[in-house]
């Protein structure tokens, strides 16, 4: 299996449709049929962030059509894969890669981080619910779907 793209920055797998997702440098997103062990779609990002490369993937769990793609200047496209443009885009105002995106299914939340900030967002439309701003670097989110509502964040 060979990638359009120069370089891979992120990966997701689905176990509903048993396809890997990829992401990386100058390409789209590329979406694999691990069983046929070929390419079963090509996810080209908008114009407006057709220069950017993806740094994060994340298929929506419950959902099998439903994915999210984080790129290097801040934007965060949330997709049905059925559909060639994204349902809505949501956007850190620092524009610093997005490296983590994270799904909570009781809450119906979406956790997107860079660096800087963790912001959550309503799943269904898009619209900013928070944000959580910590003094040191962010380096990851981890969010248990116990319903308990906890979130740990590893800083710098």
């Amino acid at each position: 299996m060979e990638s359009e793209c120069f370089s891979l920055n992120c990966a997701d797998y689905s176990p509903n449709l048993e396809l890997m997702a990829c992401g990386g440098q100058e390409g789209p997103v590329e979406f694999w049929d691990l069983r046929q062990k070929k390419k079963a779609h090509n996810l080209t990002l908008p114009e407006s962030c057709i220069d950017q490369d993806v740094t994060s993937i994340r298929f929506e769990p419950g959902n099998a059509l439903g994915c999210c793609v984080g790129t290097e200047k801040g934007k965060v496209l949330q997709y049905d894969m059925r559909y060639p443009v994204p349902v809505f885009t949501l956007t850190h105002h620092y524009r610093l890669p997005i490296h983590q995106i994270k799904y909570h299914t009781q809450s119906r939340k979406i956790f997107t981080a860079d660096k800087k900030i963790i912001k959550i967002w309503n799943k269904d439309d898009g619209k900013l619910f928070t944000n959580i701003e910590p003094k040191a670097g962010v380096n990851d989110v981890e969010i248990p779907n116990d319903g308990s509502g906890m979130v740990f964040v590893p800083l710098n």
